[in-house]
């Protein structure tokens, strides 16, 4: 199962193996299927909390991007984190109502851990299963209580941070749902202003978005792309402008625009010399490196 695949869609599959064991071509083929999503969800519920909580990521996710055990994120999680003096746990908890009903029973995670560590091939025939059907309609139903159709979003954010490097980045909104998203920064450089009919705006180059089924792997690193799962809804797209030195830009203001890139001086000379390409003359004051908020004189 894919990190992508959605916890819903895996709770309904796992509640379908379990009503249609009369199906099964051999006894035992469903429970077991069952409980290996089960432990798969459980999985996805511990990478959230661990992103989310600011597990450093060498304690929950390996260097190839695959997760570490259930029972080593656990432990992660029960650290102290020396910035805060704060379990981990407590991290997650504080990040806002949608972290914190993963995280309010720290006990439980660790019981379904247990009870779903069930090898997944075939064992000694006269050896005795530990997992029962019952355990696995139990933990279908807690967590059927639990998730929500945003929730996955929250995967889906966190691992477009991880596989781009950071330069998409995992947002949790402010809003009452406390919405999932991501955020991007999109670069503007002082050759991306354009004049027409004497007015000023600014060139934004196309952002790549991939959209990639639930059910397909995505690439350990994409650059600079955004990853979205098919039919997403609901989930926050967010777009921060920038000059190519990290300086965040007012686009709602020219003048903002200019004093942003005047405030550079590799970028201040390239703004003056684009400009000027342009036909128009630019003005810097010279003691502040600032733009001046007066307008531009036409060549």
């Amino acid at each position: 199962m894919s990190i992508l695949q959605h916890p819903v869609r895996a709770l309904d599959q796992i509640n379908w193996y379990l009503e249609n064991r009369t199906l099964e071509k051999f006894p035992g083929a469903f429970l077991l299927a069952a409980g290996n999503l089960g432990r798969q969800t459980l999985e996805q519920v511990l990478f959230i909390l661990a992103f989310y909580g600011q597990v450093p990521r060498r304690k929950f996710i390996r260097s190839d991007n695959r997760l570490l055990t259930a029972g080593q994120i656990l432990k992660a999680l029960n650290e102290i984190d020396p910035r805060t003096g704060l379990k981990f746990f407590e991290v997650a908890r504080r990040r806002g109502p949608r972290i914190r009903k993963f995280a309010r029973y720290p006990r439980s995670l660790k019981r379904w851990a247990r009870l779903l560590n069930e090898p997944s091939h075939f064992s000694n025939p006269i050896a005795r299963r530990d997992t029962k059907e019952h355990h696995v309609r139990e933990f279908e139903k807690y967590f059927r209580s639990i998730f929500e159709e945003q929730d996955g979003y929250l995967i889906l954010a966190a691992v477009n941070e991880i596989g781009s490097n950071e330069y998409v980045r995992a947002v949790l909104g402010e809003d009452a749902d406390n919405t999932p998203g991501v955020i991007y920064d999109a670069i503007v450089r002082p050759e991306d202003i354009e004049v027409a009919d004497g007015q000023f705006s600014i060139k934004f180059g196309k952002v790549d978005i991939k959209i990639i089924p639930d059910s397909k792997e995505v690439p350990v690193r994409w650059k600079k792309s955004v990853v979205m799962v098919q039919h997403s809804q609901g989930m926050s797209l967010l777009c921060r402008t920038v000059t190519d030195t990290g300086r965040q830009i007012d686009i709602s203001n020219f003048d903002k625009v200019l004093e942003a890139f005047a405030s550079d001086p590799h970028n201040r000379m390239r703004l003056i010399q684009h400009i000027r390409r342009l036909g128009y003359e630019l003005e810097i004051k010279a003691p502040t490196d600032e733009a001046v908020d007066k307008p531009l004189q036409h060549s």
